[in-house]
Parts: structure tokens; sequence; C-alpha cells
């Protein structure tokens, strides 16, 4: 098992972080985005654009964690627009957002300005980004995909299962 850089992670393919309780996976998630959004190892969206908060998925387990997700996303990028608002001024304050915006721009002609822009764009649509429980996931990709899938257009996925358990156990009686 190796630790996981986060500057080095990589952001395609498919990868397994296997962590325990206070480990740190929501710091994770949330440093992965924020590398994606500010183009950082150069994962293009559908169609070669670049990758936007529409395009990133999160799944978690429950309402609350999605939630809570989705909080820490917002600030982590609240964070990172700040610290390009204030590089005008001198130096980034953020390690991880100055290490990535520097290889981004070794890379591409892209301006401050613009990461700037994007930032301030995703973390304005960040109540659409798709930050789902895995129930919610399914049950969105399911309707999404009703006529592939020979699933009824209305299907509806049930988080409670103790009233199918006790109709069950009560016919076996």
């Amino acid at each position: 098992m190796k630790p996981l850089d986060i500057h080095r992670f990589p952001l395609t393919g498919q990868s397994l972080i296997e962590a325990s309780a206070g480990t740190g996976k929501t710091w994770t998630i949330n440093q992965l985005y924020r590398r994606l959004l500010l183009g950082h190892g150069e994962v293009p969206a559908p169609g070669g654009r670049r990758l936007g908060s529409a395009d990133i998925l999160v799944v978690t387990f429950t309402r609350a964690a999605t939630e809570e997700l989705r909080g820490r996303i917002r600030s982590g990028l609240r964070d990172a627009f700040e610290s390009l608002l204030a590089a005008e001024y001198g130096n980034i304050r953020d390690k991880d957002v100055a290490r990535w915006v520097k290889e981004v721009q070794a890379a591409s002609d892209i301006s401050l300005e613009d990461l700037r822009d994007w930032l301030q764009l995703n973390l304005a649509q960040m109540d659409e980004a798709p930050v789902n429980t895995i129930h919610a996931f399914c049950a969105r990709m399911l309707k999404r995909f009703a006529f592939d899938s020979r699933t009824g257009f209305e299907l509806a996925v049930e988080t409670d299962s103790q009233p199918y358990l006790r109709q069950a156990c009560e016919r076996r009686r």
C-alpha cells in the first residue's frame, strides 16, 4: 500500500482509496475536486472542454455526508478563488492551489484571471453539482436510462427496507 500523494494522485482511470474513519477522506475529495476544476492533470470533459462542477460526480453514503461534502467542496472552492484574488497583490496563499496553478499555467496559456473566473462560475453552480447519496445517484441513472435498462420511468428507489422485511417475515408465519 502506498501513501496518497494528493499532488500526483491519478485523475484518470480507476483508483481505490481505502481509509478508516477520521483519516481525511472529505479533505482528500475536496483537494481532488479543486485539482480537477483548476485543470491540473489535464482531464478534459466531453468535447475537449475544461471540467466543470457539473462534470464531477461525488457519491457518498448518507444525506448528511452529502451535505457536508457539498459544503466542504464549496468552501474549498471559495478559498481557492480568494487565493487567486489575493494573488494580484502577492503570492497565492494556498500552497496547494499555488502549486497546481503553476503547473497548469506551465502546461497551457491560461491566465490567472481566466482561472479565477472559472472558479467563480463553478462556485456559483455548486448547488447543481452532482454530489449525491448512492441511492440518489442510482435512482437518477435508472430514471435517465429507463428505456435502456428496461425499468419503469416512474421507478422509485426505496431506501427504507423495514416495511418489506416486516412483510416478508409476516408471510412466513
